[in-house]
């Protein structure tokens, strides 16, 4: 709430030196004020759902029915509501827009959905694509790391998601995330990052050494990856094992997240001059190898798959072709 008046009362002096400063440095699109009108947006709906938050705390008996069906669902519409409503901020101020290559049907459940992850924008993407616009309640395998965000710490909770403590034993936290798609049905998607974390080349390095020590095979099949980090197995492979026997994968693509990662990307590429391009591959149940073996190998085949669209798309974009 602070930080919010904060940045309000602020703006008589926040708009003219930025546009001052954006000016002085050709940066004739004003990416400074439009950074700051997102992060006013951005917190006024952080606090609009924690205030939402405490409204149904009391709603459902003072927090005694919040794990109730009832609670689950209008906590998933919130959740929907929140995330449209970031991406409509992000639109207006930075620019943002989507284009859609050809997607496969995302509905109805149960579904898997294995998304790249290169920056904070695509992490709602499954919010808005399969629960604002297609109603699927949806079950998030989240870094711990994200709990800061007050709203996301409140309905990260309150949900049936799980936030991994990589301090904590591997073998209890892929036991929850196993539990997270549990008991889904047509109207219910888990939503995991196999990557683990944004990909920067360094971090790619890092992968490369760790599986040339755990597997060579793997590592050998992962460099030749281009943009996208080697998949982790654990989560996904906990995921399958956890999740009803007739749930198909989705595999969640995009370009144009790029310039996202860190609030230096933003202001270098705001706004945005190219959509974020979205591709989407359904695999239905029977497609999905049930051997652990062959379950890893099938995560690194739709991995390379993934890296050769994103490869053809930064391709088209180069040459000027539109996708």
């Amino acid at each position: 709430m602070g930080v919010l008046v904060a940045a309000v009362l602020a703006a008589p002096v926040i708009v003219p030196v930025g546009f001052t400063v954006d000016v002085l440095r050709s940066r004739h699109r004003q990416p400074t004020v439009r950074l700051w009108a997102f992060a006013v947006q951005f917190l006024a709906l952080d606090l609009f759902a924690v205030f939402s938050a405490a409204v149904l705390w009391v709603a459902f008996g003072f927090g005694r029915r919040l794990g109730g069906e009832r609670s689950l669902a209008v906590h998933a519409r919130v959740q929907w509501w929140w995330a449209s409503k970031v991406l409509a901020a992000a639109r207006r101020t930075l620019g943002l827009r989507f284009a859609y290559d050809n997607p496969d049907a995302l509905a109805p459940g149960p579904l898997l959905v294995m998304g790249r992850h290169c920056s904070y924008g695509d992490a709602l993407l499954p919010a808005v694509l399969f629960g604002h616009e297609h109603r699927l309640q949806l079950r998030y395998v989240l870094t711990l790391g994200l709990a800061w965000l007050p709203s996301l710490d409140l309905y990260g909770h309150r949900l049936r998601n799980h936030f991994v403590n990589r301090t904590s034993g591997a073998a209890g936290e892929l036991l929850a995330v196993g539990r997270v798609a549990r008991g889904m049905s047509h109207g219910d998607a888990a939503v995991i990052f196999p990557e683990g974390q944004f990909f920067t080349p360094e971090r790619r390095e890092r992968a490369l050494a760790r599986l040339t020590a755990d597997d060579p095979a793997l590592a050998e099949r992962a460099a030749g990856l281009r943009h996208v980090l080697p998949p982790r197995p654990g989560g996904v492979l906990a995921l399958l094992g956890g999740a009803p026997a007739d749930t198909d994968v989705v595999l969640l693509g995009h370009v144009g997240f790029e310039g996202f990662s860190t609030v230096a990307d933003l202001w270098r590429n705001v706004p945005l001059r190219e959509p974020v391009t979205v591709r989407t591959w359904r695999f239905a149940a029977a497609e999905v190898p049930r051997g652990r073996r062959q379950r890893v190998d099938w995560l690194f085949d739709r991995w390379e798959q993934l890296d050769g669209w994103v490869d053809e798309e930064l391709s088209r974009r180069a040459m000027g072709v539109r996708s």
